[in-house]
């Protein structure tokens, strides 16, 4: 079990891509949590995790990318900006050509 300092040191992660990986702080690696690989990444940079679902599980990598769409889609509609002590709702509309 982790120690307190190794549980609350450092940044929160906070990519999606955790869900799919844990960090191994004495090898300096992250493991891949996905049934039946028992790979590790040399890097916890989430671009490297990323890619790592991208080429050995794609199934995984394509509803991570949902998920981060439609979170990135709901907090586009829902950004706030205080004017004149009101706050004013933006939606972000963006069209797909």
């Amino acid at each position: 079990m982790a120690s307190f300092s190794e549980m609350f040191s450092g940044r929160k992660r906070s990519s999606s891509v955790w869900t799919n990986f844990s960090y191994d702080e004495k090898q300096k690696k992250s493991k891949c949590l996905v049934s039946d690989c028992s790979m590790f990444v040399a890097t916890k940079n989430p671009t490297n995790l990323k890619n790592h679902l991208m080429k050995h599980h794609r199934d995984v990598y394509d509803e991570m990318l949902s998920v981060e769409q439609e979170q990135k889609t709901q907090c586009n509609a829902s950004k706030k900006m205080k004017i004149d002590g009101k706050f004013l709702l933006i939606i972000s509309l963006s069209a797909e050509f």
